[in-house]
């Protein structure tokens, strides 16, 4: 409201109380087995189209156990507030709508969506929450609320799926959608990223654990009697390199390699301590940066003056 948008805000816990969107769900519901099947079939020939492996992207599959088929809602109630899968049985003319976890209502006369819809609202009068699933939430309204529907990528995505079902179930084209999106960075100041970075740092210390000789020659805190023995080690070591003995032959040569690198890395001991506690660093000053970086926070988080401005330049056609 003080950038001047008048936006309409519609819970979808009016949504659902609506007697046409009740007429919606008794439809679908009395039609469980068939819309069912051209979920899940759309749905594997999305993930199919798009080399999905994930078992739950971009939804996951719509199940039957003993008897009850499994439809896009979800429940839960005052008694218990943790949402559950809805699911149904069809006997007769009647819906037995369940969480399975305790709880059950029977919608009699599913034929007649009026009175079947009546008997919705009831259940939901009485400290109940049916709530549609994302996609069915947006089936619901490209069919029946609006003429266009935006979205933003990810939704985008997904509601290719949404068309499918739509134009497999319902035999027709769903109003169109678009895409709708902007990258727009925290106004944060960051530090600057330090000179090194967590590569550098990570082969230092592979370095410090193979080759300490050649990381500890610039190294100023070294005791005399410590580069004393550096430089013995590093004499011998490349005694041993320049000298390896025939294949069958090497292990008393590798028992004193490993012998000499171990000591070697036992002197960079102060050195290894360093560049872990660098690393650690590099690397949390890394993860904050890119968190920092992220297009994916909420416009909330801006502050009213940056909202603002980038609101007029995309009326101003800037964007």
């Amino acid at each position: 409201g003080d950038l001047g948008l008048g936006t309409l805000e519609v819970p979808l816990s009016q949504l659902v109380t609506t007697r046409a969107f009740a007429r919606f769900s008794i439809q679908l519901l009395s039609e469980l087995p068939r819309f069912q099947q051209v979920y899940n079939t759309q749905r594997e020939r999305y993930r199919a189209a798009h080399g999905i492996r994930s078992h739950a992207h971009p939804v996951p599959p719509l199940e039957q156990q003993d008897g009850w088929l499994e439809a896009p809602w979800w429940v839960y109630r005052t008694e218990a507030p943790r949402r559950q899968r809805l699911w149904v049985k069809l006997v007769d003319e009647q819906l037995i709508l369940g969480d399975r976890a305790g709880w059950q209502a029977v919608i009699s006369g599913r034929l007649d969506c009026d009175k079947a819809a009546t008997q919705w609202l009831e259940i939901l009068s009485a400290d109940v929450c049916l709530r549609p699933r994302a996609l069915l939430t947006t089936m619901y309204l490209r069919i029946v609320v609006g003429d266009t529907f935006v979205h933003g990528i990810g939704g985008g995505k997904y509601d290719q799926l949404t068309d499918a079902i739509i134009e497999d179930f319902f035999a027709m084209t769903p109003a169109p959608f678009v895409v709708a999106s902007a990258t727009l960075r925290l106004p944060v100041v960051q530090e600057p990223m330090e000179a090194t970075n967590t590569r550098k740092e990570r082969e230092r210390l592979w370095q410090l654990r193979y080759h300490a000789e050649e990381a500890l020659v610039a190294e100023s805190e070294a005791t005399q009697d410590q580069t004393i023995e550096l430089s013995r080690l590093t004499e011998r070591k490349q005694e041993l390199l320049a000298n390896i003995p025939e294949r069958g032959e090497k292990w008393q040569w590798h028992r004193e390699i490993t012998a000499v690198n171990r000591r070697l890395a036992e002197l960079a001991a102060a050195e290894t301590a360093r560049t872990k506690a660098k690393l650690e660093q590099v690397t949390q000053n890394e993860r904050q940066q890119r968190v920092l970086a992220s297009r994916e926070h909420s416009f909330c988080l801006f502050p009213l003056d940056v909202v603002s401005h980038e609101l007029k330049r995309l009326a101003a056609g800037d964007l």
